[in-house]
């Protein structure tokens, strides 16, 4: 189940989160605008198809 958790400022753009179920590298798999200066992020492991979502607040 995606879990959410609020970054204070934006990872950089290339920022590959480790799976925290297998340790591999997460890739992004969406960006979708919450409010003025916030965007969920959506990241899925391609290797044991974990996903986990982060709100990202970069105002």
């Amino acid at each position: 189940m995606p879990q959410s958790q609020v970054s204070p400022a934006p990872p950089p753009f290339d920022l590959r989160p480790a799976c925290p179920q297998c340790g591999r590298a997460m890739l992004i798999a969406r960006i979708d605008p919450v409010s003025l200066g916030v965007d969920e992020r959506t990241f899925e492991c391609h290797q044991c198809n974990f996903s986990e979502t982060a709100l990202v607040n970069f105002r």
